[in-house]
């Protein structure tokens, strides 16, 4: 029996090893807990982040789909059930994962102020992607007014002795890459601690943009969208200048940007129309990339299709694109920070969380649609304006029904408040899972007993 993923220690402190009192209950595999087979026999348990490879004898042993006697002579067993793969029969894998949640939460809610903040340098695009969702959107730049408004509240909000997150997005952010400059600039000569990520068609992003990055915006991760090959990527991105391909400038910048040693999330927007080109892109990433050094290709299905109840058919083409992505050598899965990393979206953590638009108008979800969602702005950061926006963010937070007892709770955004609920998420979930779990294995079968990457899908 060999533990593949060290405990983060979090979990430790907070659950020690399960044990049972009443020695005559039954117990029974958990719903957390994912068998799965590949170059050898594994267990991965969703609410631990743990997985664990046992022989053939030991996986005889395990009664899936049933109900078992506890046995203390058995080690295997025993091991298994201190380490929650097992859990009581009556047990409910929906409140203990609730519970972790309520602890973790209490002991970080006491800390006031803001960690992650979400910037809109501008609002504008140089391209007119033929699936965005903010095609409606009005083009807004800051002003210096604004950036400098946005200097003076991050000073005023940001949570004391922390370093903090800033994403970068868009529009296209790198239409304002001065305006990051001037903030990024201004937190350093306060002694603001800052780490950032950026969300970017790549299309303006030089070998100048891209030492910046590195040495000035504290950049952590990229995030580019490849729509397809040259011709198929050209005709959805609709660039306002379409005298040239931008197709070459987007694979320069990767290289710009991975050769200086910072994570490229490539995301292969996908829907009923390019499954068979992405395919292709895959093989020519595979070629221009050979090395793969701080790459991750992963498909991304459009936000439109999530939604959709007749997309179910999606979800499988989806998960075959991202075992063909791993299958070439890329990492194409759900990569966790830590093992008992709580996934709260910026609705949920909203007293920690902070979006601000172009216009300096504050919100908690960059999915914006509309100003609806805005309770305020920088510059009266402490009057609500909007009231019916402010108490939807403020109110508790609903486990959606079809949400309990799911195996991949742990690993989920769960609650109705978020705007993105995806109608076949479980798919999803599922297919990311396993793609990681084998790029994990193929790791660890290959000598690298490295930490699971930081970088976070």
């Amino acid at each position: 029996m060999i533990e593949r993923m060290e405990k983060s220690g979090l979990f430790d402190f907070f659950a020690a090893k399960q044990t049972i009192n009443d020695k005559t209950k039954k117990l029974r595999v958990s719903n957390y807990t994912v068998p799965f087979e590949y170059k050898g026999k594994f267990l991965f348990n969703e609410l631990t982040r743990q997985f664990i490879e046992l022989s053939d004898e030991e996986w005889k042993q395990i009664p899936f789909g049933q109900t078992f006697a506890y046995d203390e002579e058995n080690e295997v067993l025993k091991k298994l059930f201190e380490d929650y793969y097992l859990i009581a029969e009556d047990g409910d894998e929906t409140e203990i994962y609730m519970s972790f949640r309520r602890i973790l939460k209490t002991v970080r809610k006491p800390y006031k102020g803001i960690l992650q903040y979400t910037i809109f340098p501008t609002s504008t695009c140089n391209a007119k992607c033929v699936y965005c969702f903010e095609e409606n959107f009005v083009g807004y730049t800051m002003t210096k007014e604004v950036q400098e408004q946005v200097v003076k509240y991050i000073l005023e909000t940001k949570m004391p002795g922390h370093a903090i997150d800033l994403l970068w997005f868009g529009g296209e952010p790198l239409i304002g890459a001065k305006i990051i400059d001037y903030i990024c600039s201004e937190l350093r000569k306060n002694g603001v601690e800052f780490t950032s990520m950026i969300v970017t068609n790549a299309s303006l992003l030089t070998e100048d943009v891209a030492d910046r990055m590195k040495n000035d915006w504290n950049i952590r991760q990229v995030q580019i969208t490849l729509d397809g090959t040259q011709e198929e990527y050209d005709a959805r991105k609709c660039y306002i200048d379409d005298s040239r391909s931008y197709f070459p400038q987007a694979i320069a910048a990767i290289h710009r940007v991975s050769d200086r040693g910072i994570p490229v999330l490539i995301r292969l927007n996908l829907d009923r129309n390019n499954a068979e080109n992405l395919r292709e892109l895959i093989d020519y990433l595979e070629v221009e990339f050979p090395k793969k050094n701080n790459l991750y290709v992963y498909p991304g299905l459009l936000h439109q299709l999530m939604r959709e109840k007749n997309a179910m058919d999606m979800w499988g083409v989806h998960a075959s694109l991202m075992e063909y992505a791993r299958s070439k050598g890329f990492c194409s899965g759900l990569m966790r920070k830590s093992l008992l990393d709580i996934d709260m979206c910026s609705y949920e953590d909203y007293e920690h969380s902070s979006v601000i638009d172009p216009r300096g108008k504050l919100t908690k979800c960059q999915h914006i649609e509309d100003d609806s969602r805005f309770y305020t702005d920088i510059f009266h950061y402490n009057e609500i304006q909007n009231q019916e926006a402010w108490a939807e963010i403020t109110r508790p937070n609903i486990l959606r029904d079809k949400c309990k007892g799911c195996s991949y709770l742990p690993a989920c955004t769960d609650f109705d408040k978020c705007p993105n609920e995806k109608v076949s998420c479980k798919v999803m979930k599922n297919s990311m899972e396993m793609c990681w779990l084998k790029y994990e294995v193929d790791r660890l079968r290959a000598g690298d007993t490295s930490k699971v990457s930081g970088v976070a899908f």
